[in-house]
Parts: C-alpha cells; structure tokens; sequence
C-alpha cells in the first residue's frame, strides 16, 4: 500500500470536489411528526389511563425510572427530595427563573425531559411538535432537547447531531378536520399572534374552515396539511371538496396507518392521489406511542426551508419505511481534457465534472452531445477492457480520467491514465504505447488493457488515501461495482443474430469466464507440434467436469428465479445441439473434399458427414477424446464409417489400386482424419472454445398476455426470438430489471435508451414503474430520449448534455424541481415550449372534457 498526499496526486482533490457536488442530495434522516406534548389539553404521557393533568409528580418520576431515564438510586434521592418539598414553591420557582428554563414547575420540567429522552433513544433526527391550536410546547421541549443533548450525547458521542424540532401545531377546524401547520421557528412570534387570532379556546380549535386554514398557512410561508387523512369522515359538499383538494391547496396529507386505504373512496372523485406527498405520521399522545410511526427524509443540513424542498421533491426524498442504502454506486467522474478531446467543461481547459445521485439519474441531449461516451468511459474503466480501438482511441484523448464511487462500506477513487504515445494522432499505428494491451482473447474478441491504464485508491480520510496496489484486489473491487452498460439496440441485434444466449449469461454470472478458459486453453495454444496431442487430452479432461458443472450451475441459478415469475417470464438453458457441426468446418478447410482417404472410396467429404452425424450422438468433446485416444473401435460402434463411403468400388478401381473399404483397418480410415487435428491446432482450439460455448447457451421465454389489460388473459409463452420487436424489447428489459431484483443486484443499473421499440403506454404504465421500485435500491443511470421517463420517474439528477459540435459540455445538472432544467427537458425532449404549448393545446379539448 502507497499513501498518497494531494500535493503528489489528484486523487483527494477530484474526491473532494464530487464529495462536495454531492452534498445537494443528503441524507435520509429518521422523523417524528406531529406528535403532542403536555400542551395539548388530551395529553396522556405514560397511558391511557389517565391524562398528564390527573397525574401525580411521584407517578411520573417512577415512570421515568421505569424507562431508563432514571436509576433507581437517582429515583429514590428525587422522591425523598419532592417529598420535602425541594421541588416546590417560590424558592424552586426562582430556581427555574435563574436557569433560564420555560418551566413554571416540576412536573412540567421532567415531563418535556422525559419526551426528549424518547426521542433521543429512537433516533429520531426530525421532530415536528404539533399540540393541539397552540405552540406554547415548542420552547419548553426545545429546551429540554437542547439540555438532554448536550448532558447525555455530546460528550459520549461527538459524531452524533443534534436532533432538530421544527414548529408546528394542529389546529381543529370547523368542518371536523384537523390541519397541521409547520412554521420557520424564527416566525415565533408571528405564529403566536397568528393563532391568538384564529383560535376561539386549545380545546375547541377555530371557526374556521379546512380550506380556510389551509389557505393561511400558506399565505403565512407555512406547510399546512390535513392530518390523519384515513380517518376522514368526508364532510361537505362536492364543491367544497373540489375547492379543498386542489393541488394548489392540498399537495400533501398526514396518515396514521399504512394498512388499508378504504378512506380513498371518500377522496378518489376529488383527489388527484398520483401527486400527492404522504407523510407516515406519529399523532403520539403519550411517549410510549413515539417512535412507532415514522417518516424517513432525505435531506442535508436540516432546517425548515431543507423541509420545503423534501416535501417539494418527495417522490424520492420522502419514505414511509427507512429505505435500503445503496451499498455500490457511483459517486461522480473526472476528465480533465486536452486539445482533442470531446468532453470538456464550461471551456476547453476546464474538467469536465459530474456527480452521480445513488438515486435515478437520466442523461439527456441532442444527438452527438457525449451520452454514449460517457458510458464507453465508464465500461473501459471498470472492466478493464474494451471491445473496439476506435472507441478507445475517443477516450484516450484525454489528459487523466477520475472516477469516484463506493463499495464495500468505502469510498474509492479509480485514476484511468491513457497509455498513448505523445502525438495524440489517432490515425496512427502506433497510437497506443508498446505496454498498453494484454491480449486478445478468442472468444469474444475484447482487448484486455494492463495495469498501467488505471491505479486504484481506497480513501480513509478527506486528505489521505491509499493506493490498492495487489492487482487481484483491484479486479476483484472493480467487479463488484459494475458490469457494462446495456443498449437496447444492441441487445435487440444479439437476439436477431440468435447470440441473446452471451448476454442472458452475463447477466446471471453463469458458465465458465473468460479468464478461466484463457488459462486452461493456454496450455495447448502455447504447445508444440509434438505436445499438442499430450496438451489437448489434459484440456479435455480439464473441460469434463466443467461442463457438467455449468449445467447444474445453470440449472441452480435459473430454478428459483423461473418459480418466482412462473406467470411472467421464463429462463432457458438452452444448449445449441444444432449448430454442433460448425466445430468441426474451420478444421476441414484446407483439406481437398474430394479426394480419397487412404485409397479406398471414403471421400474427406465423406468423412465430414460422418463427423457431423457422430457428435449428434455424443458430444463433440467426448468424439475429439475418443480420436485422440485412438479409440477407433468405440467410434465405429456408435456409427460405423466406412457405411458413409458414397462411390462403389469397381474392379476398374481395383486395379488402379483402391482398396476396398470393407477389407480396410479403421486406423487406415481413423488416422488420417487424426492427423487433420493433430496439423490444425488453431481450429482445433477455436472448435473447443465454439463448443463450449454452445453448451452454455440460454434463451427467454415471455408470457405475451402479461401487460396491463381490462381482460384476464391465459398465460401464453412465446421464444424471445419470435416476438415482435416491441414485445422483445418488453422481455429484455423484464429479465434485467427482474432478475437484479430476485438476486439482490446492487450494482449501478447502466442502460441506454431502454425506451427504443416501446409504446408510451407501456413506457408510462411500466417502465416508469420499474425505475421507481429499482432506484430505491440501486443506483440507475439511464440515457434516455423521452420525456415521460424523466418526469415521470422521479430523477434525483438529470444531467443536460449539449455540443456545439466539435466539443461535449454539461449545460445544466440538478434536480426535475429546477426550472432551469425543465425548461430545458422542454428543448430537448418536447421539442421547446412552442410545441409542447402546441401539444397541450390540441389535448386540451379531451383532457377538459
């Protein structure tokens, strides 16, 4: 391990800056709202038994006891003490004074102590303090907040905030409703005379309308909400209930209980549900009612105005259970550009910097603005290689690229370092540096890069970090974190090529790497002649058990997932017997057809059919293991060769020496066939690799009638590669979505334009759908053309990519909420404010009627 300083690397301050970037998006933040004190004239405390007015000071402090607050010693040393009369009476009352305490006695004193410690011990974050029509609680537990948290937390735990309360209070309308109104706590005071003026008694609450209130509150800069909404009784007339429900006035509603929703149908006629913020609240009368209702609220430093913009933003800042952490995802990335390069920042000598939300993100710009190069850098650098040189040569005109991201509980920094000469000349053969490549790789043709391309840092401080230097350690972190991105046009060519069956088995981590073939396949690529047969038999027997082995594994990975989407979608393994021939084709072209194996009428094209219709019986393996082991008789047996020779011998070609078949030894007709493998090994090791993977082949099946529909349909099952295209697009993007789901995939979800191919009904009913439930655990960076993805599934970060044709810069990121940025939504994905003005128009007639 290296540690490194800022002075010698970039790694801390690129960290910095994305860290920094990063702090718009917070934190989610445990909450308790709307819950009372002893200022609300039903106050309970410790049960329902009796009310905080009929209790006696000696039952509190037992009940304080009995909650952790107290010791039993503590206890015993403050009754003795109430009991002579310390806590009572002018001199105690100056006492309260003295310190400065909003307490008029005892009770009162321990009482917001006691609610302090509860709120504490749940971890509560936010508490929104809501007594019924008045805010005289609000100081008094302010206080005792304040006094809990700097006696009993700070000094043991000085990572921990303070827990921050907001003001609030519950005003009882006239029409049976009760509202809450959540203030700035630096209008106090204004909110005070507000209430003085509103409310008739703290029992009885105002004369006042919901409507009415709501309005108020809002005109007084305050958050105003019906509370308990699922306990509406549904009061007034259809008119009043238009008027009330609008989104204007109501945009957000308070529930007790998230079991069961019967009270919609008292709102659906005039509630537009699909826009509405939910808050999971507390309404707590009595401490052991706290902590049991919460809501869950992503923001930064927490404040009033921070409170506006989660609610504003709830469909990704607001939850009613503590949603997953994402434990993958990536933080941000870092090119610094030269001269050439494409991505640049707001000029062509600044970095190009963008930060990623661990949320939904969606890329969106015109064509040839940077999006698909943002994914080609983010695929080279985690998998450390690449499919195409050219695609390369576009990335390594940059200067250094950084990206930041977290894995395991940590965060790292990976630094990519292009290996080219200095030219930049990327018409050049020798464009690349002498060290910047390991190999090709057979099988699917991508070109490995070596460690010099890129180093790895694990961060431990905001000013230090370590190099991961152990190259092992590095591909195993880097794997955990990413896989490529998915393109839908790119998968929908892998089905009509009939190769769906590679990426069905990058998806679910299936089969035998890459790595692991490039490793046993060495041994006989490297072989002499004289070797190659020695080699090829300890290959053989290597491969064996392998492939047993992928087909139980395949079997094992695929079983649970199809019994969970029995009625929705189907994995296959599908091994192709079919295209068994193939292998052997390449060893055959350079041998004559038509001439005669060993004198005799056996043709060589003869003996390729026979091959053929032999690994049809067995597999292609064990035929190459019976020929190299000379087992000639077993062949014979399973399919007799010399039936295949087509000509009949003549006694013209008896005496020009041919010999008749039936009278030859197999070894005359075995062994010729045996030396072809022995002088082709490439082909004979390109056979191997095609075989394998050929039994390790998959496919889909999709159950056609599994869209929304007014109808129940029978289930009916179509081969992926008989679907429309539409309908392909519809399973491929099931099985991704689905299967990260059922294994528990954290890692970024990376998908270009997955709207391709899609109706806008299904994009809108399901697609959306999906990003919602999958963002919440786990990251999603999506590049995307169309509006009702954008908007309709909630992006946390949009990031707006814009060129003026040589270079690729950010226009404008942040949140859907900007005005900026939905203005320009508008540009790009509307085709500006004049059509979509132009739209909205022409719908209207249908839309208002």
């Amino acid at each position: 391990m290296v540690r490194l300083k800022n002075s010698t690397t970039g790694v801390i301050d690129v960290y910095s800056k994305i860290e920094s970037m990063r702090k718009k998006y917070g934190k989610i933040k445990k909450a308790e709202i709307h819950f009372h004190t002893p200022a609300s004239h039903d106050y309970k405390l410790i049960s329902d038994e009796k009310f905080y007015s009929e209790l006696s000071e000696p039952e509190i402090i037992e009940f304080a006891c009995s909650i952790g607050y107290l010791t039993v010693n503590q206890k015993d040393i403050i009754l003795n003490n109430f009991h002579n009369g310390d806590y009572s009476g002018p001199e105690y009352e100056y006492i309260l004074r003295a310190e400065g305490t909003p307490y008029q006695h005892f009770k009162e004193r321990l009482s917001y102590e006691l609610i302090a410690h509860k709120l504490y011990s749940e971890n509560i974050e936010i508490a929104i303090i809501t007594d019924h029509n008045t805010i005289s609680g609000y100081p008094k537990l302010k206080y005792a907040l304040d006094q809990y948290y700097k006696k009993h937390i700070k000094r043991s735990n000085l990572q921990k905030n303070a827990l921050k309360l907001l003001l609030g209070v519950e005003i009882s309308c006239s029409d049976c409703n009760h509202v809450v109104g959540i203030f700035d706590d630096e209008n106090f005071n204004a909110v005070e005379s507000l209430l003085t003026s509103l409310i008739h008694s703290e029992k009885s609450g105002t004369v006042e309308n919901t409507y009415t209130i709501l309005n108020i509150i809002n005109e007084n800069n305050g958050i105003g909400y019906i509370a308990h909404i699922n306990t509406y009784d549904g009061l007034g007339t259809k008119l009043y209930k238009d008027k009330l429900f609008h989104p204007s006035i109501c945009n957000i509603l308070g529930i007790t209980s998230l079991n069961g929703n019967s009270w919609k149908r008292k709102t659906s006629q005039v509630l537009d549900d699909t826009n509405i913020c939910y808050l999971f609240e507390s309404d707590a009368h009595q401490i052991s009612e706290m902590g049991l209702k919460n809501t869950w609220i992503k923001m930064n430093k927490v404040s009033f105005n921070a409170l506006k913009i989660a609610l504003k933003n709830y469909s990704f800042c607001i939850y009613h259970e503590k949603p997953t952490s994402t434990p993958i995802f990536i933080k941000g990335l870092c090119i610094k550009p030269t001269s050439k390069s494409f991505l640049i920042g707001q000029n062509s000598e600044e970095e190009f910097i963008v930060d990623f939300s661990k949320d939904l993100n969606c890329i969106i710009g015109g064509r040839g603005t940077g999006k698909s190069t943002i994914f080609n850098i983010l695929d080279t650098i985690f998998t450390q290689e690449t499919d195409s040189l050219d695609k390369l040569k576009f990335i390594s005109l940059y200067e250094f690229i950084y990206v930041v991201f977290r894995a395991n509980g940590k965060d790292y920094v990976i630094r990519f370092l292009p290996q080219v000469r200095d030219h930049l000349d990327i018409s050049r053969n020798d464009f690349f540096s002498d060290r910047a490549f390991k190999s090709h790789t057979l099988l699917n043709s991508t070109i490995k890069l070596t460690k010099n391309w890129y180093g790895l840092f694990e961060i431990i401080s905001p000013e230090e970090a370590i190099e991961v230097t152990n190259i092992l350690d590095c591909e195993e972190i880097l794997s955990s974190v990413y896989k490529k991105h998915f393109s839908i046009n790119h998968i929908v060519n892998l089905i009509q090529q009939r190769n769906l069956g590679d990426f069905i088995k990058k998806v679910i981590h299936s089969g035998i790497t890459n790595d692991y073939l490039d490793k046993m396949f060495q041994r006989i690529k490297k072989s002499s002649s004289k070797d190659f047969i020695k080699n090829l038999k300890i290959t053989i027997i290597d491969l064996k058990p392998q492939i047993r082995l992928i087909e139980s594994e395949a079997k094992k990975k695929i079983q649970g997932f199809n019994s969970s989407y029995k009625e929705l979608i189907q994995i296959e393994f599908a091994p192709k017997i079919s295209d068994k021939p193939i292998f052997v084709h390449e060893i055959f072209k350079n041998i004559k057809l038509d001439d005669y194996i060993s004198n005799t009428k056996l043709k060589w094209i003869d003996a390729l059919t026979y091959i053929e219709v032999l690994i049809e019986k067995v597999s292609y393996i064990d035929f190459l293991e019976m020929l190299i082991k000379r087992q000639f008789s077993t062949l014979n047996s399973i399919e007799p060769i010399k039936k295949y020779a087509t000509e009949e011998i003549t006694v013209r070609d008896l005496e020009k020496g041919f010999l008749n078949i039936k009278d030859v030894p197999l070894g005359k007709l075995y062994g010729p066939i045996l030396d072809v493998f022995k002088i082709q090994q490439y082909s004979v090791i390109s056979s191997l690799e095609a075989f394998i993977k050929s039994v390790d082949d998959y496919s889909i099946s999709f159950n056609v009638n599994s869209k929304e529909s007014i109808q129940t349909l029978k289930t009916e099952f179509k081969k992926i590669e008989n679907l429309s295209l539409g309908q392909q697009v519809v399973a491929i993007l099931t099985f991704i979505m689905e299967y990260g789901k059922h294994t528990g995939d954290f890692t970024p979800f990376v998908i270009d334009q997955p709207e391709d191919n899609l109706d806008n009904q299904y994009i809108y009913n399901t697609l959306v759908s999906s990003l919602r439930k999958i963002k919440n655990h786990r990251q999603v960076i999506i590049v995307t053309h169309n509006s009702t993805i954008v908007t309709n599934a909630d992006a946390e970060q949009v990031i707006v990519l814009e060129s003026d044709g040589t270079t690729g810069f950010i226009k404008k990121a942040g949140y859907l909420s900007d005005s900026r940025i939905m203005k320009l939504i508008l540009v790009h994905l509307e085709g500006g404010e004049k059509a979509f003005a132009d739209k909205r128009a022409t719908y209207s007639a249908i839309l208002n009627s």
